[in-house]
């Protein structure tokens, strides 16, 4: 079962109806789930959150952010990357953990991951996503690689549709009912949770995923993409699966796949 740390009680993006479907699909082991408000963090609470939540080696990287919107949204993004991955190494474990004994890293493609500062705690098994998208900050952890995207429902959607969805995938969306801004909505957030996902082998294109089906139960989306990407090989796998919502006006994708399903 998924396994859900609030900070934001007022606005639940992963309510117990999306846990227990995404629990029912195929996934291995299902991610473990954090989400924050990033307004947490104003009001002079910034710093005390960044020192009971950042390892020495995080403390750096923080300080160079000037905005305060940017270095909010970072801190708010590794306080839930730390809390998925508490609450997933609790599973398996029953060392108590500290959140200055885990530090997340990010590589030369942006791709966080998890670090141990824990002699008892091995990490290189977890995979982590990030996203965060006007007032809130959200992460996964995972078994297999993992992607996780929150997108704000606004007009921008309409002016960047052409670079994220084709004319036949604007057909899959006109076969549902609702407003055009909220499908599009799940659609983005759906491709971005599949490229964070295979961002280990190389980042892929909007246009590159294709839509090929789409459906819905009880307002929760299930989109199926083509597997049939340039220099990526998916084994045994007919169809990239990513579970969507929207909640209010926001829109949160999540997508795992079994890491030994894919080679580059």
């Amino acid at each position: 079962m998924l396994n859900q740390v609030s900070n934001s009680p007022q606005t639940d993006l992963a309510p117990a109806t999306f846990l227990a479907h995404l629990a029912t699909r195929t996934y291995s082991e299902c991610p473990t789930f954090s989400q924050m408000g990033i307004a947490q963090l104003a009001n002079g609470t910034e710093s005390a959150q960044a020192q009971a939540w950042l390892s020495e080696t995080e403390k750096l990287p923080f300080t160079r952010y000037a905005f305060a919107k940017r270095r909010r949204e970072w801190l708010s993004g590794r306080i839930c990357a730390k809390q998925a991955a508490m609450q997933y190494i609790a599973r398996h474990t029953t060392t108590p953990l500290d959140a200055h004994d885990l530090a997340i890293g990010s590589g030369q493609d942006g791709r966080p991951y998890l670090i141990s500062h824990h002699s008892a705690i091995v990490c290189g098994d977890i995979d982590i996503s990030i996203s965060h998208s006007h007032d809130f900050a959200v992460a996964i952890a995972a078994k297999n690689y993992c992607g996780i995207d929150l997108q704000y429902l606004n007009n921008t959607l309409f002016k960047v549709k052409n670079r994220f969805c084709s004319d036949f995938e604007s057909l899959i969306l006109d076969g549902f009912p609702g407003a055009e801004r909220r499908l599009l909505g799940l659609l983005w957030v759906a491709k971005e949770a599949v490229r964070k996902c295979l961002s280990n082998s190389r980042l892929v294109g909007f246009r590159e995923l294709e839509l090929i089906r789409m459906s819905v139960e009880n307002d929760i989306y299930t989109l199926w993409f083509s597997p049939a990407l340039a220099g990526i090989r998916l084994s045994n796998i007919s169809s990239i699966e990513v579970v969507a919502h929207t909640v209010g006006p926001y829109a949160l994708g999540l997508c795992s796949i079994d890491k030994e399903k894919i080679h580059a």
